[in-house]
């Protein structure tokens, strides 16, 4: 008994098939990607974390904007120094992959325990 199938169903079978694949493997790509809130709460904890150690007397804003890499976090944050207190910045790009990395000396800084 021969088995018929016309090129066309099964060229379309193809395309379907490939096309759900490609979906799927997509979709889990976006599931392992952080969100904005995901990231910015990733930097929350690391300000929480050193708020005795490098004297942090207030995080005024945290923002997140989206990168290739990830997400650029910016958080802007008072500091207590030399009796006085000081606005500062400090910048991690945030990713899934790689967690939060320092951007600029004052986050390499915050990350060591601070001096």
């Amino acid at each position: 008994m021969k088995i018929k199938t016309s090129i066309p169903r099964l060229f379309i079978s193809t395309i379907v098939a490939v096309l759900l694949l490609g979906a799927s493997t997509a979709q889990s790509a976006k599931q392992a990607e952080l969100t904005e809130e995901q990231a910015i709460a990733r930097v929350r904890a690391i300000l929480r974390n050193k708020v005795s150690s490098c004297r942090i007397t207030k995080t005024q804003s945290v923002s997140a904007i989206r990168i290739k890499a990830g997400w650029r976090v910016t958080a802007r944050i008072k500091m207590s120094a030399s009796g006085g207190s000081t606005t500062e910045t400090a910048v991690w790009i945030v990713s899934a992959k790689n967690g939060a990395a320092a951007q600029n000396q004052l986050t390499a800084e915050l990350a060591n325990g601070c001096p």
